[in-house]
């Protein structure tokens, strides 16, 4: 499944649009989503997940807090 932003999301499904088990869910920065998800995209998606920074994209600095 490909978004109009360039995310795109492989995996199990439920069902046309609905995540329903383990997948990987790939952002246009190249940063994943690895793990297990549950839902609708528009209405909300429960995720278990370990998440892998692009470090070519990341500007975060380790240890850093949110702004």
């Amino acid at each position: 499944m490909v978004f109009e932003d360039g995310t795109h999301y492989e995996g199990e499904f439920k069902s046309a649009g609905i995540f329903c088990g383990k997948g990987t869910l790939t952002f246009r920065s190249g940063d994943k989503l690895e793990g297990n998800m549950n839902g609708a995209w528009n209405e909300g998606v429960k995720v278990i997940a370990t998440l892998h920074m692009n470090k070519a994209s990341g500007t975060a600095q380790p240890n850093s807090k949110p702004v």
